[in-house]
């Protein structure tokens, strides 16, 4: 159904936010992940930014909420808002399209919110089929990083429908690091942002370090994520096409 359509009587517990550009080679393992997370069933929310390829047909076989592309520049944060929008979930969690999230981490991080937390976090990890020695060590790296700065990453954060709302939501004119802007204003404001304990993870594709190399991705990353520590505009991202 496109975000238009009537919701069902029962109201989700917990609302998941997708936002899709061509993401049609890794979706459906994300989305089918999803639709089985064994005894919780989200509710699915898919952000179109304007597809060619064949994801939004891969969204119609598992979406609840499929948000249209409207035309126009659609920043990640304007994308994630406009999902958030049109979920109905108690709770909002926003993953990537290639990410796939552990029942475990699912589970602690709603129980969390349940407990009057406002946002959870987690670590990153890089697909295990997939994963090489040096995969795992920059993704260490990068977690250490989100710890010392306070700071989370876009490929996962569950948040109170209330917090989201009250925060104003993401910033709609950052193109880039906005998740991390976003985890500090919310901070700043006073909401409770929790990072799960190390041995949670949800896990992603290695498909920046491929295409970048690892240590130019992670050197981009903490060069925007420090250059917002300071109130400086961070630096473009480069959007990956496949």
């Amino acid at each position: 159904m496109d975000a238009s359509s009537t919701l069902c009587a029962k109201k989700p517990v917990c609302s998941v936010v997708i936002h899709v550009f061509n993401e049609a080679r890794c979706l459906e393992r994300t989305l089918s992940h999803l639709k089985h997370l064994r005894g919780c069933h989200p509710e699915i929310v898919v952000v179109d930014e304007g597809s060619t390829d064949q994801s939004m047909k891969i969204a119609r076989k598992y979406a609840d909420v499929i948000v249209p592309y409207d035309g126009g520049v659609l920043s990640f944060g304007k994308a994630r808002n406009k999902g958030a929008k049109e979920s109905h979930g108690k709770y909002i969690v926003f993953v990537d399209p290639d990410v796939l999230v552990p029942f475990d981490t699912y589970l602690q991080s709603i129980l969390l919110l349940a407990d009057n937390c406002d946002a959870v976090t987690c670590n990153l990890r890089v697909h295990p089929e997939c994963e090489l020695f040096v995969d795992r060590f920059m993704h260490e790296l990068l977690n250490l990083r989100y710890r010392l700065l306070g700071s989370n990453s876009g490929e996962f954060l569950a948040i109170r429908r209330e917090a989201f709302v009250a925060s104003g939501g993401f910033n709609e004119d950052l193109e880039s690091v906005e998740d991390n802007e976003f985890t500090y204003r919310l901070m700043r404001m006073g909401f409770k942002v929790e990072r799960l304990p190390s041995h949670y993870y949800v896990y992603e594709s290695p498909r920046r370090y491929r295409l970048y190399g690892y240590w130019q991705t992670l050197a981009y990353w903490t060069y925007n994520a420090l250059k917002l520590l300071f109130h400086f505009k961070p630096r473009k991202y480069r959007r990956i096409q496949h």
